[in-house]
């Protein structure tokens, strides 16, 4: 038990240092609810183009749906993009020292540096839905809006292992990842985020049903728009919760072999 407060008071510390250095560039930390008003204003008049076919009925319908795509691709730059610049930000500052010899550890240091990106980009999402609906007149379903919390937070976990392999991926190879914005730009494509999955060729379509990411978008539609989803909820919440237990503890021993590789040739703490 006290090996968890301890845990759980220096995540927090490293939630807390994390928010201080955000707030300290006070622009940057606003300036990104502006570029999400832009984001919103530019699917908006896109979607002026859209006057039914492709399963949309309207415009707005088409709008709403990419509304939604906006949301997930914020937290999937804070679980992707995010941690492996970070990591690289505190190796060039030499700040990743204190985390590896600290009762934390490297793998939990980690993890909680994950944890802050995660937390702006659930604020992000929530301030993109509420502009959504104020200046661009979308319609949520607010009685089950609410349950879109959680299942996001499921989705976030899922989505975790990928996070965790890239910044694997730093340390091993002492470069900034370069691979988080292929994928993240193949999740748009294949992920439903922008674009409704059947659209796809035959041929790539079946990518869109062995990720988390599909059936994410698909609950999170639902629950906040109220639509219909292609596949029984409790099925798409079974895959994210099955993505989840499979690839997390992976991604996790991925890390401390890489780790472990690191400490032995010495380069830990270089970058």
């Amino acid at each position: 038990m006290s090996a968890a407060v301890a845990y759980a008071d220096s995540a927090l510390a490293i939630l807390q240092r994390d928010f201080r250095l955000a707030w300290s560039y006070r622009f940057r930390f606003f300036s990104r609810y502006l570029s999400t008003l832009f984001s919103l204003a530019l699917f908006y008049y896109v979607s002026r183009m859209v006057s039914g076919g492709a399963g949309f009925e309207s415009s707005d319908e088409y709008y709403a749906f990419a509304v939604i795509g906006i949301i997930i691709l914020q937290v999937l730059t804070s679980v992707l993009a995010m941690p492996p610049m970070n990591l690289r930000q505190e190796l060039v500052m030499g700040s990743w020292e204190r985390t590896v010899v600290s009762p934390l550890g490297p793998v939990a240091g980690v993890l909680g540096m994950m944890a802050f990106p995660f937390l702006q980009a659930a604020v992000s999402a929530v301030v993109t839905l509420v502009f959504a609906a104020l200046f661009f007149g979308i319609d949520v379903a607010w009685a089950t809006a609410p349950l879109a919390l959680p299942v996001a937070l499921l989705g976030a976990v899922a989505f975790l292992p990928f996070g965790i392999l890239l910044v694997a991926g730093v340390l091993a190879f002492k470069q900034a990842s370069m691979g988080a914005s292929y994928i993240i730009t193949a999740i748009s494509l294949v992920g439903g985020l922008y674009f409704p999955v059947a659209l796809l060729p035959d041929w790539i379509e079946w990518t869109s049903q062995v990720q988390p990411f599909t059936p994410a978008a698909d609950l999170l539609r639902h629950l906040i728009l109220g639509t219909d989803i292609p596949s029984d909820p409790w099925l798409d919440v079974a895959k994210l919760t099955g993505f989840a237990l499979v690839l997390l503890p992976l991604s996790v021993a991925g890390l401390r072999l890489v780790l472990e590789r690191v400490r032995r040739t010495g380069t830990i703490v270089e970058y």
